[in-house]
């Protein structure tokens, strides 16, 4: 079943319609988040750490012209970070007027990394690779005539900068999978290696009979099981009480799991979380 956008917020805007002395038209804006996109659609959850700024515009005519515009701060690092839930009281006291007898729409952005004294870019004005704003929602209403009436609009904003938390029980399972087959790929490289040393150092037919009986063995072991022999081998030549000794140990081992797959499962699970997605904005746990 498909999942109704949640409605975020309303905001009254103000959009004065043609003719100077004609009084301002009340737009109710209501502004929802794209269950698809943004993975929730509990504004409150959008938790934004770095700095970042509302903004509307208003357009309008066929060429998409801007009308009108406003940008706002978030307030971050005051206490607990802000969330999209703040966009009510950001945009509320926004006023935006036109005198345009055209079809107009709203369009509504939240920038990561910009404050609004860099400037109100419009999500238009920005071009993939430019060092400006991060945009982490935004989204556009429909045309609508506003021209002597009273309306409403909505806009859904879509996720494009917010990184939601991996699904840990589908990443640990993927990742544990595959940090498996890695060691047991080593594995039996290593026991391949271990065949071809007994064969070479064999004259007769029972002699290779045997190295192929260990390999059999060898391959129906623990997957760890070299490393940790390769441990009680390292101890074994250590005098008692030669701590120095067990530390060379402890470092040889550690070294074996890195070289044998241990590490795979830190990096597959960082990279685990759905693409997109940055550091300015997380859905909260």
């Amino acid at each position: 079943m498909r999942t109704r956008p949640r409605v975020l917020a309303i905001a009254a805007l103000a959009v004065l319609a043609a003719g100077c002395e004609a009084d301002p038209v009340g737009v109710t804006v209501k502004l929802s988040l794209d269950p698809e996109s943004c993975t929730i659609g509990a504004p409150d959850a959008v938790v934004l750490s770095c700095a970042a700024t509302a903004g509307v515009w208003l357009r309008g005519g066929a060429d998409g012209a801007y009308l009108d515009q406003a940008c706002v701060d978030f307030t971050v690092g005051v206490g607990a970070d802000p969330t999209l839930a703040l966009l009510p009281s950001l945009l509320g006291d926004v006023a935006l007027t036109t005198t345009s007898t055209d079809d107009v729409w709203v369009e509504v952005a939240v920038y990561g990394r910009w404050s609004a004294a860099q400037g109100c870019q419009a999500p238009d004005d920005l071009a993939p690779g430019d060092a400006g704003p991060e945009v982490i929602v935004s989204g556009s209403s429909t045309p609508a005539a506003l021209s002597g009436s009273s309306g409403a609009v909505e806009v859904v904003l879509r996720c494009t900068g917010v990184a939601p938390e991996p699904p840990v029980d589908e990443c640990d399972e993927q990742c544990t999978l595959e940090e498996d087959d890695c060691f047991e790929g080593v594995h039996a490289q290593a026991c391949e290696v271990q065949l071809d040393t007994c064969l070479d150092s064999c004259t007769d037919e029972s002699c290779d009979d045997a190295c192929f009986s260990a390999y059999d063995s060898c391959l129906s072991g623990s997957p760890d099981g070299l490393c940790s022999l390769q441990y009680d081998e390292c101890t074994f030549g250590c005098d008692d009480g030669d701590d120095a000794c067990v530390g060379e140990c402890d470092d040889q081992i550690d070294a074996c799991f890195d070289e044998s797959c241990s590490q795979l499962y830190g990096e597959c699970f960082d990279a685990c979380a759905p693409d997109g997605g940055s550091e300015c904005a997380a859905i909260s746990p």
